[in-house]
């Protein structure tokens, strides 16, 4: 499920054309799972509230997203279970 997000958004944001949506799509993700971080004035170095934030980090989130590196602190949800863990399945 993983691979298919990063493929998803890879493919969106590379290939405007693509089927997906910003809005309907990747939105929703990065909403729930990056934003809380990645907003002006907090702990991230850069800000993901839009398209065009994320358009110009595209490169940096899929590398960051592929190498396991964001979200940080990957809790093993195999292990215990977390109440709202950021975690990309």
């Amino acid at each position: 499920m993983k691979r298919l997000f990063i493929l998803i958004l890879i493919l969106f944001i590379i290939d405007r054309s693509y089927s997906q949506t910003w809005a309907e799509n990747v939105a929703p993700i990065i909403y729930s799972k990056c934003v809380s971080c990645h907003r002006p004035n907090s702990i991230a170095p850069f800000s993901l509230l839009t398209y065009t934030d994320a358009f110009n980090y595209k490169l940096s989130i899929s590398a960051a997203v592929s190498s396991r590196d964001m979200p940080p602190w990957p809790p093993d949800d195999n292990y215990v279970h977390f109440t709202d863990a950021r975690i990309l399945t």
